[in-house]
């Protein structure tokens, strides 16, 4: 009687297979999990940059277009003819309150105040100049400082 074997593979080859494929999962899973961290951290970088991007371009075109610009309570006012552009600034947060209220999420310190060199303390007084410091992801400090060039007409047409 002839016996017919079946080609198979033996149980040490079976189990070599199964180790080399658990290490190369393990690797691939890995390195997923690495460049998935990184991406988070590219976002979240990217993300408080654009925001500081923005404040400034923001907070550069309302100055430059409005006729005049009043310290607030809590920030400083663009007012124009057409339009009042309010920014309310906190430690951790900026809000433009326009049309639509926009908030930024930016970390900032004490802002200052100025007209003609000299520091503004009270609400509703004209500046001419502000500077606030920002915070970046980083811990460094990031420093805007935006002034506004007022004509003869805008000066003469506060009321003091």
């Amino acid at each position: 009687m002839k016996i017919n074997r079946l080609r198979s593979f033996t149980l040490m080859e079976v189990v070599i297979v199964m180790v080399i494929s658990v290490t190369v999962l393990g690797v691939a899973y890995l390195a997923f999990s690495i460049v998935n961290r990184q991406l988070l951290q590219y976002r979240q970088t990217t993300s408080k940059i654009n925001e500081i991007m923005l404040f400034s371009k923001l907070v550069r075109k309302d100055i430059s277009n409005a006729g005049l610009v009043y310290k607030t309570a809590t920030g400083f006012s663009c007012k124009n003819d057409s339009s009042n552009v309010i920014y309310e600034i906190n430690d951790s947060l900026v809000l433009r309150i326009s049309l639509i209220t926009d908030s930024l999420k930016i970390n900032t310190i004490d802002p200052v105040f100025y007209y003609r060199q000299k520091e503004v303390g009270e609400s509703g007084k004209i500046i001419d100049e502000f500077k606030i410091d920002i915070i970046d992801e980083n811990n460094r400090v990031i420093a805007i400082r935006e002034k506004k060039l007022y004509d003869a007409k805008s000066l003469m047409s506060f009321d003091r």
